[in-house]
């Protein structure tokens, strides 16, 4: 093993310890901010409302990622796929594709939630005076279910990116969350939650 090679393997070594740890402080900071928001938004809410909170954000990003069916998962795959061929028209089209068809899912499940949603007040949180939560619980729903970010950045391999989002939202969801938990209630902090994920 001559020299050069000796110093190129260490090189790549340290880049490669240096991207571990940024992941891994990264996480840590989501974790921080996480349990921070849970923390911030009990005391807010009491333990009923926060329940019912927790059930909410259950119910919007559970039904998000099972109708999505696992595109999340295959579309970093194509685009690295089609990246790797130089193939940009490709990536475009199955982009508009994807959103095409999660659109036309996303406006059947706002009009299913229209012609029902006092029975799904009454089944998820044993209420049909918890009706008015039935609306924010969908637009949680319409944005986590509509957010591609992750998997396009994951396709074109930018793991740093995707790691920020994943401090930027907790963080979002407590700058956004505090005056709107005060002033709406749960419904503030279910809103929050969407604008987290916009952001």
């Amino acid at each position: 093993m001559n020299i050069r090679t000796y110093f190129s393997n260490v090189s790549q070594e340290k880049k490669l310890i240096k991207n571990a740890v940024f992941l891994f402080s990264t996480g840590i900071i989501s974790a921080v901010f996480s349990t921070s928001s849970n923390i911030i938004f009990s005391r807010f809410l009491g333990p009923s409302g926060y329940g019912l909170f927790k059930i909410a954000i259950s119910l919007a990003s559970t039904a998000a990622y099972v109708l999505d069916l696992g595109i999340r998962y295959l579309i970093p795959r194509y685009i690295a796929e089609f990246e790797a061929k130089k193939q940009p028209e490709n990536i475009a089209h199955l982009l508009e594709r994807t959103l095409a068809i999660k659109a036309v899912v996303a406006i059947f499940i706002l009009i299913l939630a229209w012609f029902f949603s006092q029975s799904i007040s009454q089944i998820f949180f044993h209420s049909q005076d918890l009706e008015i939560l039935v609306w924010p619980v969908v637009l949680v729903f319409v944005i986590i279910f509509l957010d591609l970010t992750v998997p396009i950045l994951i396709g074109y391999q930018n793991f740093k990116l995707v790691a920020l989002t994943s401090i930027l939202v907790p963080f979002a969801h407590i700058i956004f969350g505090l005056p709107l938990v005060y002033v709406l209630g749960i419904r503030g902090i279910l809103l929050a939650a969407g604008m987290a994920f916009i952001v």
